[in-house]
């Protein structure tokens, strides 16, 4: 039993692996994320990417997995991520979304820190 739960969450790690990937590589190269996306992951449809909260759950997907697994390119994500959100801020209009957007600037600052430190870069904050 223990051996097809093992192999069952290994199969889902991997599907999971897959799915970040693309996700990732999608976002990179369009600097847009749309609600649905096909089974090859082409936009539906190609010209809704306008919701500002699909760019905040995006940020906050691209911290998770940044912070269990500390792939870089995950951190690179978060700040393009980052960035498109900092110019659409004003669009903020529930708590909740402005509470997140906190948190994912805090997130990104640490992260950041921790990155230089460990790179022997030094550099003030005030």
């Amino acid at each position: 039993m223990n051996t097809l739960i093992s192999a069952n969450e290994e199969q889902l790690a991997d599907k999971l692996e897959y799915f970040m990937q693309n996700l990732l590589k999608k976002f990179e190269l369009s600097k847009h994320v749309h609600q649905f996306y096909t089974f090859s992951f082409k936009p539906d449809p190609p010209e809704a990417y306008t919701n500002i909260r699909l760019y905040l759950q995006l940020a906050l997907i691209f911290d998770l997995y940044y912070s269990k697994y500390q792939i870089i390119q995950y951190l690179n994500g978060l700040i393009k991520c980052m960035d498109t959100l900092c110019s659409q801020y004003q669009r903020f209009s529930d708590e909740k979304d402005i509470k997140q957007f906190s948190f994912l600037i805090s997130s990104e600052i640490n992260y950041i820190l921790t990155l230089s430190k460990k790179l022997g870069i030094n550099f003030e904050t005030q």
